[in-house]
């Protein structure tokens, strides 16, 4: 090939070729810059000679942009018009479609034109499998018709009662995160409408009626000291010596930045605390990559490629497999914008001008730099360069570049989307240019490399880097080809891996095709149906894998929920200049993205590619390949509110006999297991949640003895009981304790105040760790008082939206959206995994990780319950919080309920396929879950039984909705009942309630050992009765209670009662107070 005259020119013109032969259908398959997946070149090869030859073929995609093309000829390439595009319509991309016999200006049958007959075949087999994965087998046939027919008389006697009742309307409400958010009024009637931004931190203070703290003044640790904001774009930055209308000028409490930080966000470790290597931060994890960075370049990693695996972990280790970077040197790097699916990071190679950027988050039009959107899900690592002369970097050393090629054994490494301009003879040397490589490394490990722009890129004689020869600006975009699994694990001929063929991978074919639309950021919006009165929503979800399982229990369910993930897309047809505007220009259906386990479950079943060869992995699993740039799927969410409508029955039926020995055990321990006010904010959530679960218990059992509501009906007990726990509440709420809860005005947040001036401190919960743990017990709780005694939530509602707010807040969902009180947007929640992660701004080498999900699931089912209490008139509201707890416990069954397929009711059970290797899936139960890594352990000890309880605590209505049957049974007999007689008592009211799914009986005798001072202190001994009492299969008959169960109050030291300490008998505490049973001192002690 002659070698253009300059560079520029060289630039300047294109360098892909192509055939538009319709009938030469054994010509060597060439690769179009329209459709590059489709007819990719797939081998790599070393040398030859390229016989092909090409003719213009321009077609345009939706948002084709720039309209160049280039043909090759005599070895040369002349300028021609070409798009770097897709196809218009989502049913015609790659195996997505059977039928190839259509109009000429079909762009299927254009795009099958130009391919090999191989490229065909492929093709034509993938479609087969589609075809024969969509179809229904009989059974289900009738199925859907009896269902259809059904749902049609459904249908037809809601018209006829809608036509009688004009109330009666189907509900179809999408919901966002508003820019206005509603709040109750303050006390005095003064309105709050948060305005977004700097005034809405001074609002919020303001608002929130707990004590604000600024770290700059009142902490040892300044916050600018936890987070970065240096590491902040500028427009995001809150600068103290700023002059802004919105500012309370005679304040000295600020935020650190303008919006507050969502500080369980997957990416949080970028702008924290580094590692001593460089100053690379900690890993984030997008799945299936894995990045740091530090102040000149980005590391990348595919963590599966080291996975260490023994009986009780699985970590999935770091190493950066590739490190993209430039030759000039950067100046500043930001964190540009995030949203809950992604986070745009960019690095400088100029100075920045501050004041330009304070107002736009575009650089100056003069200054290069590059950026990265780290998007999760996407199996593509892009970065957008300006100005700037990029360098890769291996972990180790490369050991080739070529072209790619789709026939094997072949010579040339020429062809329409690359060529190899020189070779240094005895060297490694060697350069090449276009705009599609294959890179292999010395672990034979295979990386695609696209480029938007012809890039001349050399490989240097040390073969570690791989750089361009001069300037650029355009996309470049890596994917890896992942070696083959057997198993969970990845095949390796030694110290190497095994490779696929490139050739023959339809995986590979789909990489090159999709490569051209790539995601910036993401939104999310939600929406809610009425079910009972839209059966046509269910007829048309019915393609939906999980519907035929769950037929019956939709047909219950009140309300579904649809989650939207909208991909925020660009194309490679964008020139430079269009893409530097502030909005994404492109939506494009061609965007391939890879998802989760438990999106595979839900997501319609025509969203996932059947034909994929290439296995991503993450420590979730095997994800699935998706296309599309919305995804769309639904979580049914839940009817149990205080109490299912089973357990209510349940109670009506109980035999006096069994409610007398419950009620007696209440008022024993109402006595013995009080909440302690100089307890942390963990443990005094978990005995007010105790406490406040007595008031619910005697309630019940009251009124039922009278027959009427337990709302309604307030017995003796029941107002004795209300009364204490109105105590307790109001006197932390008020802050009369001894670790109060105060308002970080820096971070936007909640948090205790030892944890505030101490980061280790309530298990760091000034930090943000754990929030959703804590907080659940509060809000649960407050739940309780607030149904018992309205005036609670007269005097104390904003204190306890406040704290919903910490951690279930629906506004401020990404750094352009400022709306709201400032509080960041469902603080724990990762909308991708579909669970909670318990880190804050601590760092993590596991990226993210949360141990006790029934925790995390006892978070949002609080928030629900205060949010029902609350906003009753407000659907969306509650609705809202119930799709938080729905996702929850998705997550939980998906990923930490660990079952063989053999053992699975598919009717029920959502964990549906092998996620982990055989030996760690005998545990049963996951007890620590990171993003990089899984154990089978805790933090406090690695014994099953721990694991297997610290994920089942606490013990609430939603605990029947967490756990199904056939993994309980398998629980219990194989990690339980093994140690059961010998389990300490602070664990063994749990393991009885656990017995009670399945043997409620035998939970019930056993329950009468069990000391309630001994329990956990979420745990009650009344609670375990109650709890055994309304399981389905209890039929033990209590008539003589005094005989049949022993009771015995042991607390009669007179010197200890609570009546011989003046202030504990003010407050109406009775019984062993100074100190309790369990040897703790109450505040009330004289």
């Amino acid at each position: 090939m002659e070698k253009a005259e300059n560079q520029s020119d060289l630039l300047g013109e294109d360098i892909l070729s192509f055939s538009d032969s319709s009938d030469d259908e054994e010509a060597p398959l060439t690769t179009q810059f329209q459709q590059p997946a489709v007819d990719s070149h797939l081998e790599v090869t070393s040398n030859g000679n390229d016989s092909g030859s090409g003719s213009k073929n321009s077609r345009s995609g939706r948002n084709s942009g720039s309209s160049r093309t280039s043909s090759r000829s005599n070895g040369k390439y002349s300028s021609q018009p070409y798009t770097y595009g897709s196809f218009n319509s989502p049913t015609s991309s790659l195996g997505n479609s059977t039928d190839y016999d259509r109009s000429e200006h079909d762009p299927v049958k254009k795009q099958l034109r130009s391919m090999n007959r191989g490229t065909i075949d492929a093709l034509r087999e993938g479609g087969s499998v589609l075809a024969t994965d969509e179809n229904r087998t009989l059974s289900t046939i009738l199925l859907s018709v009896i269902l259809t027919c059904a749902f049609s008389i459904v249908f037809m006697a809601n018209s006829m009662t809608s036509s009688m009742n004009m109330n009666s309307t189907n509900r179809s409400t999408t919901y966002s995160s508003p820019d206005k958010m509603e709040y109750f009024p303050l006390p005095d009637g003064t309105t709050f409408l948060a305005g977004g931004g700097l005034s809405s931190a001074f609002q919020t203070s303001q608002y929130v009626p707990f004590e604000t703290k600024d770290r700059q003044r009142d902490s040892n640790t300044p916050a600018s000291e936890i987070i970065f904001p240096d590491l902040f774009h500028s427009s995001l930055r809150f600068f103290r010596n700023t002059t802004d209308a919105s500012l309370n000028e005679t304040s000295s409490l600020f935020p650190l930045m303008k919006v507050p930080i969502p500080t369980g966000a997957f990416w949080t470790n970028l702008v924290i605390k580094p590692t001593a290597d460089r100053e690379f931060s900690y890993p984030i994890m997008t799945y299936p990559y894995a990045f740091k960075w530090n102040p000149t370049m980005m590391q990348i990693s595919y963590p599966p490629l080291r996975r260490l695996t023994d009986d009780i972990s699985i970590r999935d280790i770091f190493n950066p497999d590739m490190t993209f970077g430039t030759e000039e040197p950067i100046t500043k790097r930001n964190v540009i914008r995030f949203d809950p699916l992604s986070v745009t990071l960019r690095f400088y190679g100029d100075q920045v001008n501050e004041q330009i950027e304070m107002h736009d988050t575009q650089p100056d039009p003069q200054t290069s730099y590059w950026e990265t959107y780290l998007v999760q899900g996407s199996p593509y690592v892009t970065m957008k360069v300006k100005e700037l002369t990029p360098v890769i970097t291996a972990l180790s050393i490369f050991d080739s570049i070529s072209c790619p090629s789709h026939e094997k054994n072949t010579t040339d490494i020429e062809n329409d989307v690359c060529m190899r301009k020189e070779s240094k003879e005895n060297t490694y040397e060697s350069t090449f240019f276009g705009v599609q490589f294959v890179v292999k490394t010395e672990e034979n490990l295979t990386w695609l490399v696209f480029a938007s722009e012809p890039i001349e890129i050399t490989l240097d004689q040390s073969r570690r880097n791989i750089r361009s020869t001069s300037k650029y600006s355009g996309i470049i975009r890596l994917a890896l080809a992942p070696p083959p699994l057997e198993g969970t694990s990845l095949k390796r001929n030694g110290n190497k891996y095994e490779s696929i063929s490139l050739s023959e991978s339809i995986g590979v074919k789909r990489l090159i095709y999709h490569a051209h639309t790539y995601p910036v950021s993401s939104d999310l919006s939600w929406d809610f149906y009425d079910v009972q009165t839209s059966p046509a929503y269910k007829i048309m979800n019915a393609n939906n894998r999980e519907f035929a399982n769950t037929v019956l229990d939709m047909m219950e369910s009140v309300t579904v929920a649809n989650i939207n993930f909208d991909f925020n897309t660009r194309s490679m047809n964008d020139d430079i200049d269009k893409m530097n505007k502030a909005s994404p220009a492109v939506h494009d259906e061609n965007l391939l993205m890879m998802a989760l386990p438990h999106h595979a479950q839900v997501l319609p079943y025509k969203s996932i590619l059947q034909n994929f060869d290439l296995e991503y992995q993450c420590i979730k699993g095997v994800m699935s390949p998706v296309v599309g740039e919305r995804w769309t799927y639904n979580e049914h969410l839940t009817n149990i509110d205080l109490d299912s409508e089973q357990d209510i029955k349940n109670i009506e039926r109980m035999d006096g006999g069994t409610r007398q020995v419950i009620l007696k055990q209440v008022e024993l321990d109402m006595n013995r297991v009080l909440p302690t006010l100089t307890e942390n904010v963990y443990g005094f959530g978990k005995q007010t949640a105790r406490l406040s679960q007595l008031c619910h218990i005697v309630s019940h059992l009251e009124a039922s003895d009278d027959g009427g509501d337990p709302v309604d009906r307030i017995g003796s007990l029941t107002s004795k009981c209300a009364k204490q726990l109105y105590d307790f509440l109001s006197t932390f709420l008020d802050g009369k304790v001894s670790d109060p809860l105060v308002y970080d005005i820096n971070f936007g947040g909640i948090v205790s105040h030892d944890g505030f001036l101490d980061s280790s401190g309530d298990f760091g919960n000034g930090m943000y760790n754990d929030h959703h743990f804590h907080y659940g017990y509060i809000l649960y709780a407050c739940s309780i008082m607030g149904r018992l005694d309205n005036s609670f939530v007269e005097n104390y509602g904003i204190h306890v939206d406040s704290i919903m707010y910490d951690i279930a807040h629906g506004a401020n969902m990404d750094s352009d959206t400022r709306g709201g009180a400032f509080f960041p947007f469902t603080r724990h929640k990762s909308w991708f995994d579909s669970h909670s992660f318990a880190s804050g701004l601590f760092p993590f080498a596991d990226g993210k990780s949360q141990e006790s999900s029934s925790e995390a699931v006892n978070c949002y089912y609080g928030a629900y319950l205060w949010s029902s209490l609350r906003w009753d008139q407000d659907e969306e509201r509650v609705n809202f919080a119930k799709l938080l707890l729905a996702m929850e416990l998705r997550g939980a069954k998906t990923y930490w309920h660990m079952l063989p397929p053999e053992d699975l009711d598919t009717q029920s059970s959502l964990h549906s396929s092998q996620l982990y290797d055989n030996n760690f899936e005998e545990g049963l139960m996951v007890g620590n879950l990171g993003m990089t890594d899984v154990t089978v352990a805790t933090w406090f000890g690695t014994k099953r039984l721990y694991v297997h309880m610290i994920n089942f605590m606490p013990v609430t209505a939603i605990t029947k909705e967490l756990f199904d049957q056939d993994y309980i049974r398998k629980e219990f007999e194989e990690i339980i009942s093994p140690v059961y007689d010998s389990v300490e008592m602070a664990w063994r009211g749990y393991v009885t309630c656990d017995k009670a799914f399945t043997d409620p009986n035998g939970a019930w005798v056993d329950a009468q050992a069990l000391r309630s001072y001994e329990l956990d202190s979420a745990l009650s001994q009344s609670q375990v009765y109650f709890w055994i009492s309304t399981m389905a299969g209890f039929n033990i008959t209590n008539k003589d209670s005094n005989t049949t169960i022993s009771i015995v109050d042991d607390s009669d030291k007179d010197n200890a009662s609570c009546e011989s300490n003046e202030k504990c008998a003010v407050a109406g505490l009775s019984g062993q107070c100074c100190p309790t049973l369990d040897n703790t001192q109450l505040q009330c002690c004289s």
